[in-house]
C-alpha cells in the first residue's frame, strides 16, 4: 500500500502549501486584511437542485467556475478531471474510443453495457458519462462526491459530474470571442477558436445565447512498417496519423411568457472526425506505431441534444420540467488483422496453429447509435410566506427510454479477412495426413468474415424521488430523502463470423436473462450543524444501486475450454446483477482569518455489494461484465483555497481511497486482496496564481496547475492465471503567463505538461480484442506551447 509520506510529489507539495499558508496568515496583520479585503468569494451551487452556497452544502464537493476553467487551460474531461480529489479516469472501454471515457468517484468505477456509476448531466439533463462535451461557455463545473440517486438516478452510485451552462438572458448584450494557437511536441501546430453571444431579442421578454467553437488537434502518432521481418509489403511512413476536429455549438432561448413563469429551449450538436486511432504500444511514451500493414482507422462521433426547460413558479413553491431528446452515432475503424493472426495463427494449439503467418490486412468497423428520450417533473418548495421556513423539501418524478445498439456489419470488406480461409486451411493441412486434408471450399474456416453482429439494448426507467429537510434548531437540520425507481432491461445479440464460432447468423434470445428487471428504493439521511457562522459539519449515510446487464455472446469453439474451467456456461455470462453501495460520511467546511482560507474534509466509508468487474478470457480475447463479491472503499478528501493577500490566490485538494474487494470470485478473476481497477489510492492537485497591477486597468498574472495520482491496477487483462498490469502514477505541471483587462482581455502564453510527462490513463481494449503482449494505451497530449487570446463584450 502506498503511503502519503512514501508519495514524495505529493508530500512535498502538501508540505509546501502548509508552510506558505501558515507563515503568511501568521505573520500577516489584521489591518491589511481590511484594507486589501482580499476575501475568497462565495460560490453558489445547485447540487440539492435548490440555490445554496458551497460552504452551506452538506456533501463532499468541487466547483470550478467558468473562468477558473478558462485560467486552467481545461477544454474537456482530462483536463480538469485530473484537479478533483478522488476521481480517477478510465478508458478501458472496449466499444472505441468515443465510448471509452469516463470518471470513478471514491474508487466506484464503471463496467458493462448498461452504463456507469457516475452521473453525467448537462444542466438538469442525464447524459452518457463518455459524452465528455467541449468546455466553452461555461457558468460552472459541479463534482458531487458520493451516491446521489435521490436528486440525480441510478447512475450516480458514485457521483455525479455537472456541467452547469451559461444561460440566455433577456436583459444585457454579453459575449465573447477566443482563440489559441500550439505547437505540441511529437505533433506540429494546432488551433482553435470559439465564441458565445447574448442578445435581448426583446427587452426583459426574450433572449437569446449562440456559441460556437472549433478545434484542429495535431496529431503526435506516427505509422511505420515493421520491417524487413514481416512478410507484408513496406509502406511509407505516415505521420501524425491521429490529427482530429472537433466542432460544434448550442442555441438557447429564455421566454418570460408570464411573470410567473419562464420557459428556455436549448439544442446543442457536437461532431468529432478522428484519422487515425491515437493510441501508445507496450509504453505511453511510445510515439511510433509499428504495422505489418497500413489500413484506415478513421471515425467519427456526432450527437446532438433538444431540450426544454419550464419554471413555473406557484403559491409556496416552484415546478420545474425539463423534457430532451438526445442522439448519438459513432463509426469506429481499427486494425484488426494482427490480432486475428495471433489468434489463428500464433497461439499454441488447441487455440492456434503455433506458426508465425501471413498477417493480412483486415479492419474492424463498429457503428454505435445511442438515442434517449428524458422527461423530469419536480416542484421545490418555498413556505417561508406560510411561517413554515423551518420545512422545505423536493420531490419529482422522472422517465427515461433508451436505446444502445453495436453493429459490426458484414458488408466487404468491412470485418473480413480476404485470403484468411484459405491460408488457415493451406497451413492446417500441412500438419495433417492426406486422409484427414481439408477441401477448399469450404475449408477449415469456412469462410473469410472475421465477425458481424448486432447487439440492441433497450432500457427504460421510472423513478420517484423526494427529499425533506426540517430544520431542528437554528443550527441544525435534517434531511432524508428516497428515491424509488423500476427499470427494465430488454437486451438483442446475433453474431456471424468464424471469430464468434457461427458459420451461419445465430441469435442468442434463448439465452437467460435477456430480459431484466430491477425495483428498488435508495434512501438517503443528512444532518448538518452549524458551529457557527463559518463553520459547519454534517454526517450523512446513503445507498447507490446501479442496474445490472447483459453480455455479448461468448465466441463458441475458442472460449468453450476456459469457460468449462472457470465452471461456467454461456447462460451464466450473458448476464450480471444489479450492484449497490452504502456510503457513510463525515465532513465539515470551515472558514478561517476573515474568508482569506477555506478548508473543507471529508471522510467516508463504503460498502460495495456485488460489485460489477470487468473479466476476460485469455483464450479467447473475449471481454465480459460480472459480479465480484463485495468491496470496501474508505478515504478522505481535504481542499483547499486561500487568499494570503491581494492578489494571491492557492488551491489545494487532496483525496485518498482505500478500493479494496473482500471475495474470491475465479470466475471474475478476482481474489479477496485485490485493488479495485483502474483506481489511483491518492489523488493530488495544487495551483497558485499571482496578479499585479501594470498600467491602464490592466494586471498581470502567473500560474501553475499541478496535479498527481498514484499508481492503479489495469482492467482489460484481468483474467484467470494472468497477472493484472500495473498502471504507473504520474505527475503532471502546467504553467501560464498572461495579462488581464476584467471586462475586456485576457492574453496569455502558456505550456501544457511542462515537463513532458507521459501518462498511462488506461490499457483501450481493441475493439475485436488485443493482441497478446501488446498492450494499447490511452496517453496524454506532451508538451504544448501556445498563445492563447480571449475578448469579452
Amino acid at each position: 500500500m502506498i503511503s502519503i509520506f512514501t508519495f514524495r510529489p505529493v508530500k512535498a507539495a502538501m508540505n509546501c502549501v502548509v508552510s506558505c499558508l501558515a507563515v503568511t496568515f501568521l505573520s500577516t496583520p489584521t489591518v491589511v486584511v481590511a484594507q486589501t479585503g482580499a476575501v475568497i468569494e462565495e460560490v453558489m451551487v445547485t447540487a440539492t437542485r435548490r440555490e445554496t452556497s458551497l460552504q452551506d452544502t452538506g456533501m463532499s464537493l468541487t466547483a470550478m467556475s467558468g473562468f477558473e476553467l478558462e485560467r486552467q487551460g481545461s477544454t474537456s474531461l482530462l483536463d480538469y478531471g485530473a484537479k478533483v480529489p478522488n476521481l480517477g479516469l478510465n478508458f478501458a472501454g472496449s466499444f472505441g474510443r468515443f465510448t471509452s471515457g469516463s470518471a470513478a468517484l471514491r474508487g466506484i468505477r464503471s463496467a458493462g453495457f448498461t452504463g456507469g456509476a457516475t452521473g453525467f448531466y448537462i444542466d438538469d439533463v442525464p447524459v452518457p458519462e463518455y459524452m465528455n462535451p467541449h468546455v466553452a461557455d461555461v457558468e460552472r463545473i459541479e463534482i458531487l462526491r458520493g451516491p446521489q440517486g435521490t436528486l440525480f438516478g441510478a447512475r450516480s452510485m458514485g457521483g455525479t459530474l455537472r456541467v452547469i451552462t451559461k444561460q440566455p438572458n433577456a436583459e444585457e448584450i454579453d459575449g465573447y470571442a477566443h482563440t489559441r494557437i500550439a505547437d505540441v511536441k511529437e505533433g506540429g501546430m494546432e488551433w482553435a477558436v470559439d465564441g458565445g453571444v447574448n442578445v435581448p431579442i426583446i427587452k426583459d421578454v426574450l433572449g437569446a445565447r449562440a456559441q460556437v467553437y472549433y478545434t484542429d488537434q495535431s496529431g503526435i502518432f506516427d505509422v511505420t512498417h515493421i520491417g524487413p521481418t514481416s512478410p507484408r509489403p513496406a509502406f511509407s511512413q505516415v505521420n501524425n496519423i491521429d490529427d482530429s476536429s472537433i466542432y460544434g455549438g448550442q442555441v438557447s432561448l429564455l421566454w418570460h411568457a408570464t411573470d410567473n413563469i419562464t420557459i428556455t429551449p436549448r439544442f446543442l450538436y457536437q461532431r468529432t472526425d478522428g484519422n487515425g486511432v491515437g493510441y501508445a504500444d507496450f509504453t505511453p511514451g511510445n510515439f511510433i506505431q509499428s504495422r505489418h500493414n497500413l489500413v484506415d482507422e478513421s471515425g467519427s462521433s456526432e450527437h446532438w441534444m433538444a431540450n426544454v426547460t419550464a419554471r413555473i413558479g406557484i403559491p409556496w413553491g416552484e415546478i420545474i420540467t425539463t423534457t430532451a431528446k438526445y442522439d448519438r452515432s459513432m463509426d469506429e475503424r481499427e486494425d484488426m488483422g494482427e490480432a486475428v493472426n495471433a489468434l489463428l495463427f500464433q497461439s499454441p494449439p488447441p487455440f492456434g496453429l503455433g506458426v508465425p503467418g501471413t498477417e493480412l490486412p483486415s479492419t474492424v468497423l463498429l457503428r454505435t447509435e445511442e438515442k434517449s428520450i428524458i422527461h423530469e417533473s419536480r416542484f421545490i418548495s418555498d413556505f417561508g410566506d406560510l411561517g413554515l421556513d423551518k420545512v422545505s423539501f423536493s420531490m419529482g418524478v422522472f422517465y427515461e427510454d433508451r436505446e444502445l445498439s453495436y453493429r459490426n456489419p458484414n458488408d466487404f470488406p468491412s470485418n473480413y479477412q480476404p485470403g484468411v480461409n484459405a491460408d488457415f486451411t493451406n497451413t492446417l493441412n500441412g500438419f495433417l495426413p492426406p486422409a484427414f486434408q481439408i477441401p477448399l471450399p469450404p475449408g477449415a474456416l469456412g469462410t473469410d468474415l472475421v465477425f458481424a453482429g448486432d447487439t440492441v439494448l433497450n432500457f427504460e426507467e421510472l423513478a420517484v424521488f423526494g427529499e425533506l429537510t426540517i430544520s431542528l434548531t437554528d443550527n441544525l437540520r435534517l434531511t432524508a430523502g428516497a428515491r424509488w425507481s423500476d427499470t427494465e432491461t430488454n437486451f438483442f445479440d446475433a453474431s456471424e463470423g468464424f471469430a464468434s464460432g457461427n458459420f451461419v447468423r445465430t441469435i442468442n434470445v434463448p439465452l437467460a436473462g435477456s430480459t431484466q428487471k430491477d425495483t428498488v428504493v435508495n434512501p438517503k439521511v443528512l444532518m448538518e450543524l452549524d458551529i457557527n457562522d463559518d463553520m459547519m459539519v454534517y454526517a450523512s449515510a446513503a445507498k447507490g444501486f446501479r442496474f445490472g446487464g447483459v453480455n455479448r455472446r461468448v465466441p463458441t469453439g475458442f472460449c468453450d475450454a476456459e469457460v468449462a474451467a472457470l465452471g461456467l456456461d454461456p447462460d451464466e455470462i450473458a448476464t450480471f446483477d444489479s450492484d449497490s453501495i452504502w456510503n457513510y460520511e463525515l465532513g465539515a467546511k470551515t472558514a478561517w482569518f476573515n474568508d482569506r482560507l477555506i478548508v473543507n474534509a471529508a471522510v467516508f466509508h463504503i460498502n460495495w455489494n456485488d460489485v460489477i468487474q470487468i473479466s476476460n478470457l485469455s483464450s479467447c480475447g473475449y471481454g465480459f461484465s460480472d459480479n465480484a463479491g463485495s468491496a470496501e472503499n474508505r478515504g478522505f478528501e481535504v481542499e483547499v483555497k486561500a487568499v494570503p493577500f491581494d492578489g494571491l490566490n492557492i488551491s489545494m485538494g487532496v483525496g485518498m481511497v482505500d478500493a479494496i474487494l473482500q471475495d474470491t470470485v475465479p470466475s471474475a478473476s478476482t481474489n479477496a486482496g485485490d485493488r479495485i481497477t483502474q483506481i489511483p489510492e491518492w489523488t493530488f492537485s495544487a495551483s497558485a496564481e499571482y496578479s499585479w497591477p501594470v498600467f491602464s486597468n490592466w494586471e498581470a498574472y502567473i500560474r501553475g496547475d499541478f496535479s498527481a495520482h498514484t499508481d492503479s491496477i489495469s482492467a482489460n487483462n484481468a483474467s484467470p492465471g494472468v497477472p493484472n498490469r500495473v498502471r504507473e502514477g504520474f505527475e503532471t505541471l502546467d504553467l501560464r503567463f498572461g495579462g488581464y483587462q476584467a471586462g475586456n482581455w485576457d492574453v496569455s502564453l502558456y505550456v501544457k505538461n511542462a515537463t513532458n510527462e507521459h501518462i498511462n490513463y488506461s490499457d483501450a481494449r481493441p475493439i475485436a480484442l488485443e493482441k497478446p503482449g501488446r498492450p494499447r494505451i490511452q496517453t496524454n497530449r506532451p508538451r504544448s506551447f501556445g498563445l492563447e487570446l480571449r475578448k469579452y463584450f
